[in-house]
């Protein structure tokens, strides 16, 4: 028989992840990887109107190095692979608002009484880790990891404490610290 031509066309690009996902706003540059499938070694990447070098790592994986200005504001930005058939579906990174403590003041104690004092924090890539100085040995904190961290004890003294408190989120950001003073009052 006569031989016959099979064509295989290439696919256009999908994207199936990004790594990270998220950031905080006012972060620093980063490299992100693109995971997939139908990427060729000459695969574009955009950033919404904004071009990134893509390195091509295989059929499924690219990695772009994404510069600070880009993650400079909260919001999202649209990330598209292109190759030469054709461009993938979007796919969407976001950019937390800056961390930030929110709590300004701490409760007031009474020496031997329990104390519970919660800070809080908004913003950020969630994952927090909590670093609080400055606390007498009969009190401490819990690093939960939340939005909301306790210092919790019994007040051995009626001293006037001052703490310093500053959180992390997950890419590094950081708030604080935060100088608090805990008022204790003597036992009646």
């Amino acid at each position: 028989s006569s031989p016959l031509t099979f064509t295989i066309n290439q696919a256009s690009p999908d994207i199936g992840g990004l790594s990270p996902a998220v950031t905080t706003m006012g972060g620093a540059a980063f490299t992100m990887t693109i995971t997939g499938q139908y990427f060729t070694p000459t695969s574009t990447v955009m950033w919404g109107s904004t071009p990134l070098t893509a390195t091509y790592i295989s059929q499924s994986q690219l990695t772009v190095p994404v510069p600070a200005a880009l993650v400079a504001t909260a919001g999202t930005g649209v990330v598209t692979v292109t190759n030469s058939v054709g461009t993938s579906g979007s796919a969407t990174f976001t950019i937390n608002p800056m961390i930030k403590i929110t709590t300004t003041t701490l409760p007031a104690g009474t020496v031997g009484n329990p104390y519970s004092g919660p800070i809080s924090a908004t913003g950020g890539s969630p994952g927090y880790t909590w670093t609080v100085t400055g606390l007498p040995s009969s009190m401490t904190y819990s690093n939960t990891f939340d939005s909301t961290m306790t210092i919790t004890g019994t007040p051995a003294s009626s001293d006037a404490i001052s703490v310093q408190v500053s959180v992390m989120d997950t890419v590094g950001v950081i708030a604080g610290p935060v100088n608090y003073t805990i008022n204790i009052a003597a036992a009646s």
